[in-house]
């Protein structure tokens, strides 16, 4: 599975997922490089209904060392300061939630796996969380390492990963006790594709120290193969040879592995991928492809379409 998660839009709706008889998680992911498009497609915090989502993730951070700190030049500046602007939506909506998510697909695993080595680096990044969080009026973490023990990761990330989600949980809850506030929140995206979560999640430990898990069910497909294919499809196509590479796989593998239902979330890409045809004439879905489509006006990354370009 590709990893371009969060590349191309402006609210990516990570989740329609049933926690109660009526109640749900509606997490989007506010990305902090949407304030460089051209033209109308400039997207600001500022820009985002307060109403549209339970649950905003920022991404990213990124990591200094084993602490956190900001990714771009505005995020918590004195003038434009985008954490701010996404975080003055709970005045419009006090049952807004914010995270700030930790990882993606540039920052690769490595340096995620030297973090999470040892019992000592993990301190520094929780202790160094805990204080960031509470410093910028965040609500919770979400980790998006990907992926543990894969991309340059380490065999023993697994385990590592498991133990980072334990003493994560356990310092939140130590440090809400303490300060009588809420608990900040925690939380992960996570890989859609067998093989990345049989090699990379110790799914009950996770289950059982994490508020939700948003599966990233989409990228399943995309111009890095020679065919054409749904990227985040609900089922598997006729057309699929490897039939595990869909939502609907995804989801209920992630649940036969130890997550309860009521904390998975499934991921749902708002934009489009794109490819370009050998033969035109042939069209549907697993034609031959000789790449990536052209690019958008506003993403202008080849491969793929905004909601709104499409």
């Amino acid at each position: 599975m590709a990893g371009f998660k969060h590349l191309v839009t402006t609210l990516l709706v990570c989740s329609l997922a049933s926690i109660g008889l009526a109640e749900y998680i509606m997490v989007c992911y506010y990305t902090n490089w949407a304030q460089y498009r051209n033209g109308v497609g400039k997207f600001m915090p500022k820009d985002i209904d307060p109403n549209l989502c339970t649950h905003i993730i920022y991404a990213f951070g990124k990591l200094d060392g084993n602490k956190i700190t900001n990714f771009e030049w505005n995020d918590n500046d004195d003038y434009i300061n985008l954490y701010k602007q996404v975080n003055e939506h709970k005045a419009a909506n006090p049952n807004l939630k914010t995270l700030l998510a930790m990882g993606g697909w540039t920052a690769g695993s490595l340096i995620y796996s030297n973090m999470a080595s040892t019992a000592a680096n993990r301190k520094e990044f929780i202790d160094s969380a805990i204080d960031w969080l509470r410093k910028y009026n965040f609500d919770g973490l979400d980790m998006d390492w990907e992926y543990p023990a894969n991309r340059d990761g380490k065999p023993y990330d697994k385990e590592n990963f498991a133990h980072l989600c334990k003493e994560t949980r356990e310092a939140f809850d130590n440090e809400a006790q303490t300060t009588g506030r809420d608990r900040l929140l925690f939380t992960s995206a996570v890989g859609a594709g067998k093989a990345v979560v049989d090699s990379a999640y110790d799914v009950p430990v996770m289950a059982q120290y994490m508020d939700f898990i948003c599966i990233m069910s989409y990228d399943l497909h995309g111009s890095w193969e020679s065919f054409t294919g749904l990227h985040t499809g609900l089922d598997a196509s006729d057309a699929d040879a490897d039939k595990t590479l869909n939502v609907m796989f995804a989801a209920n593998y992630w649940h036969q592995k130890g997550a309860p239902r009521n904390k998975l979330i499934i991921g749902l890409g708002t934009y489009g991928r794109s490819f370009t045809l050998v033969d035109t004439s042939n069209h549907g879905v697993g034609a031959p492809a000789s790449g990536a489509g052209a690019p958008g006006t506003y993403t202008r990354e080849k491969g793929f379409l905004s909601y709104y370009e499409v």
